[in-house]
């Protein structure tokens, strides 16, 4: 009987399959970082291959054509895989729909993001709300991140409140809406890193709104460097980070960076003060010279004149004394 070897049938897999163009039907998911065909059954790996925005065809009815290949898992096992050629939308999906809806919000009520620098150029001091889950510590990764970098002479710039509440998406929609927004320049959102079934639960759709009508510049720091398009709150956050500790660093570098230069403008501007004060005493200057020049001359045209008059008058007196002898 003759046999295949492990590799020998890797082999013949891709020889065979990458030939071979099927089409699929059905629903698109998001699992472990990686975008599957699936009938709730079975799930097929998706290849877009840079064609299609995964994202954007979430929990959408799909006719897909592609190549059918394989993946090879690192500890053994292969699982199919279609090289996507090109999707048919069938019925859009929920996420789909929201997406678009939120879009037009944020057309709407963020036309342009607000970084951590636009937002210290504002002025000082800024109160801003840090929101974090329940027996979590990330605010305080954020607080202590934030005094790293800002230095003692400028931490006192910004003062902060920090809420803590439940990150599902109701939930924190309702805590979003009793805000007093006006109380506060900006909302950061800090957590943890966390398996991505976990962090994709954190908002969605009715806390994304509440956010865009709160009309305060919204930061977001969710997980870990890798945690990246997990929570829908990233499509409406002005700056996101990779982690709450790098959010702080980040705020406080961009507070130290804009006192200083506050700092060193109000240093100009007080050598420009002097330099005009020192403009003015040297013309003051030059006019006390200028006035000492025209008295000192009239001083001395004055004692001229007075030699003169007492000339005068002393030939005067020797001719009244000698007139005066011959009378006699």
């Amino acid at each position: 009987m003759s046999y295949l070897t492990p590799k020998e049938l890797y082999e013949l897999l891709n020889s065979r399959l990458t030939k071979e163009v099927v089409v699929l039907r059905g629903l698109v998911d998001r699992r472990n970082n990686y975008y599957k065909l699936t009938d709730d059954e079975f799930a097929v790996d998706l290849d877009f291959g840079g064609l299609y925005e995964g994202e954007e065809l979430v929990s959408s009815l799909v006719e897909v054509e592609g190549f059918l290949t394989y993946s090879s898992h690192r500890v053994g096992g292969i699982y199919p895989r279609l090289r996507v050629k090109n999707i048919k939308v069938i019925k859009q999906g929920e996420q789909a729909n929201l997406r678009q809806e939120l879009r037009e919000l944020i057309e709407r009520h963020k036309p342009e993001r607000i970084t951590l620098e636009d937002l210290v150029q504002a002025g000082f001091p800024l109160k801003i709300l840090v929101i974090h889950g329940r027996n979590a510590q990330t605010h305080i990764d954020f607080y202590r991140g934030y005094n790293s970098s800002v230095g003692r002479e400028y931490y006192n710039l910004v003062s902060f409140d920090f809420y803590e509440t439940g990150l599902a998406d109701e939930e924190l929609a309702e805590t979003l809406r009793n805000l007093n927004a006006q109380d506060y320049n900006a909302i950061f959102l800090v957590r943890g890193g966390g398996v991505e079934e976990e962090l994709m639960r954190v908002g969605g759709y009715f806390s994304a709104k509440a956010i865009l009508e709160l009309g305060k510049p919204f930061y977001l720091a969710i997980g870990h460097s890798l945690d990246r398009n997990v929570s829908i709150l990233e499509f409406c956050a002005d700056q996101t980070f990779d982690t709450p500790s790098l959010a702080g660093v980040s705020l406080g570098k961009a507070v130290k960076k804009q006192a200083e230069m506050e700092k060193l403008l109000r240093r100009i501007e007080e050598l420009t003060q002097e330099n005009r004060f020192l403009e003015k005493f040297k013309g003051n200057q030059e006019m006390l010279i200028r006035e000492k020049e025209r008295l000192t001359n009239l001083l001395e045209k004055t004692r001229k004149n007075l030699l003169y008059a007492y000339g005068v008058i002393a030939i005067l007196l020797g001719l009244v004394l000698l007139l005066l002898f011959y009378l006699k």
